[in-house]
């Protein structure tokens, strides 16, 4: 990472593949950056409990050999509570740094998803709490609040279609999408899905 944007693969957020390396610096759900004017020192948070792929912490040391290239790191070290601090604007590492990267809950629809973190920030209504980006949009936000209005599907496919083209012309926040969960059954069960928030759909169940 020398200043410029850093490139993520989802896949990382899954702990599928090694963690993504630029310059050695190394990127994790739960971690923000802030850069100085001439963009050659780089302020780091992360919160407690940050580790590498294979299980081992993150630490000051995985930085420093940055300093070769002209970039200085500095890695502070947060509990969760101080990192995320009291979620509002002002008052959290998280959402006041240049750029952060934390990891979102599964969610069973995405109106969470297209709002708190997406819509105008406005303290009376409440939206926009999580938009640390600070995206401003008129036209999502009613594109959002229709989405998440709409009772039937072929409304919903329509809505989020134009979404998505907004998005991906604005690419305010991009979402990994991957997540890792863990689900038991009998040993006699098959054709049980599982959702990471705990859901089971058993339309496929047999039991043998």
């Amino acid at each position: 990472m020398t200043g410029g944007p850093a490139a993520v693969d989802a896949r990382d957020l899954a702990g599928d593949i090694p963690p993504v390396r630029r310059v050695g610096v190394y990127l994790h759900p739960g971690e923000s950056w802030t850069p100085n004017s001439a963009a050659d020192v780089w302020t780091f948070k992360i919160r407690q409990g940050v580790t590498f792929h294979d299980g081992s912490p993150l630490t000051a040391d995985d930085v420093v050999y940055t300093t070769s290239i002209g970039v200085t790191i500095q890695l502070t070290v947060e509990s969760p509570s101080a990192y995320y601090g009291k979620a509002t604007f002002g008052n959290s590492d998280w959402l006041d740094a240049t750029m952060s990267l934390v990891n979102y809950g599964h969610r069973s629809v995405p109106n969470v998803f297209l709002s708190a973190p997406l819509q105008t920030t406005n303290a009376a209504t409440g939206t926009g709490s999580w938009n640390a980006a600070h995206f401003n949009d008129t036209q999502y936000d009613t594109l959002s609040q229709q989405y998440t209005a709409a009772v039937d599907l072929s409304t919903q496919r329509s809505l989020a279609g134009q979404i998505q083209t907004l998005l991906l012309d604005q690419t305010p926040i991009i979402y990994g999408y991957f997540y890792d969960h863990l689900t038991a059954t009998a040993a006699n069960v098959t054709g049980v899905y599982s959702t990471a928030m705990g859901g089971l759909f058993l339309n496929n169940a047999v039991k043998t």
